[in-house]
């Protein structure tokens, strides 16, 4: 099998090869070899870091386009929305500052969670479209670069004066590229949780998805 000279390899042969010159030239094989594994560290130097931000952004556009089925897998918030209807993730709209993501329960539409970016930090808002009496716009904003797999959404001033408490809740969202992407909400010191997971590998055309 092929294998890739990695970065780290070729570092470390430079190193070897260099301090082993005067014993073992021959020809000049050492110095060709030198020269050629400073091509690839030249190579890697110059490769575009991936932040790990920018990588889960990348990870949940790839899903643009799909519908997702999923199911709650906790809700402490009594409500009577979910029941045993099932639950969908509409991965709708992507382009490189919004991505947009209906979710859908039974036939009908819940909320249309937005993510987007500014200045240099991820945002989630929800719109209800007055449906259920819910607020638009609430919602919040990292505070750090998170993961490639999990980002966490702080709730923001505007989500703070809507409720006592409000101010605490963290949104989250978790994706497993090829296997589950989960939203879920809790809020700090008190036992308010909710999780929904969406099957990605059951992902289907979302022609016929509401808008």
């Amino acid at each position: 099998m092929a294998k890739t000279v990695s970065c780290d390899m070729a570092q470390d042969a430079i190193r070897y090869l260099s301090a082993g010159t005067k014993r073992v030239a021959r020809g000049g094989v050492v110095a060709v070899l030198l020269v050629a594994l400073g091509l690839v560290i030249g190579g890697c130097a110059s490769k575009p870091e991936v932040l790990p931000q920018d990588e889960f952004w990348n990870s949940v556009s790839a899903l643009c386009g799909k519908t997702y089925p999923g199911r709650v897998i906790t809700d402490t918030t009594s409500s009577p929305t979910f029941g045993d209807r099932p639950i969908t993730l509409h991965v709708r709209e992507c382009d490189e500052s919004e991505i947009t993501m209906p979710v859908i329960i039974g036939s009908d539409a819940w909320v249309e969670l937005k993510m987007s970016r500014q200045d240099g930090r991820l945002v989630l808002t929800h719109t209800h479209g007055g449906r259920e009496g819910m607020p638009d716009g609430y919602g919040g904003a990292t505070r750090a670069g998170g993961t490639a797999v999990s980002q966490d959404f702080y709730a923001d001033e505007f989500t703070a004066l809507l409720q006592d408490g409000a101010e605490d809740t963290i949104w989250t969202i978790e994706i497993r590229p090829g296997a589950v992407i989960s939203y879920a909400l809790h809020r700090e010191g008190t036992d308010r949780r909710f999780r929904a997971v969406f099957d990605l590998a059951r992902g289907r055309p979302a022609a016929t998805a509401l808008r």
